[in-house]
């Protein structure tokens, strides 16, 4: 009996480089992210992504190994977009501070120019 093999990719197969092969990730990503939130990830496989996204299940294979990767690929751009939304808040929260030392006159001047 021959041993299971495990997918440990980290990149996606081909990263798009067109603006239709990019929509073509979103749409895999975001058919994916729905499916998820929709019957759990147990129940998601690559056919029920790629019909859903609207594209063929070659097409998916093009981008993504597995459905794992699509997973991880998913995974991945949220807790970017998340990052990048703390970062945000932590940068007004230190504006604020910093516009709280100043007098009311220049905090109104700055409050407006932003």
């Amino acid at each position: 009996m021959a041993a299971k093999r495990v997918t440990n990719t980290i990149r996606q197969r081909r990263e798009p480089v067109q603006a239709r092969s990019r929509e073509t990730v979103g749409r895999i990503l975001e058919a994916a992210a729905e499916l998820i939130e929709a019957e759990g990830l147990d129940a998601v496989t690559t056919r029920a992504i790629a019909e859903r996204a609207g594209v063929s299940a070659p097409s998916l294979y093009r981008f993504f190994a597995d459905r794992d990767e699509i997973f991880d690929r998913l995974l991945s751009t949220q807790l970017a977009e998340l990052d990048r939304r703390a970062e945000a808040a932590d940068s007004r929260a230190q504006d604020q501070n910093f516009h709280r030392s100043l007098p009311m006159r220049q905090r109104m001047h700055a409050y407006w120019r932003t």
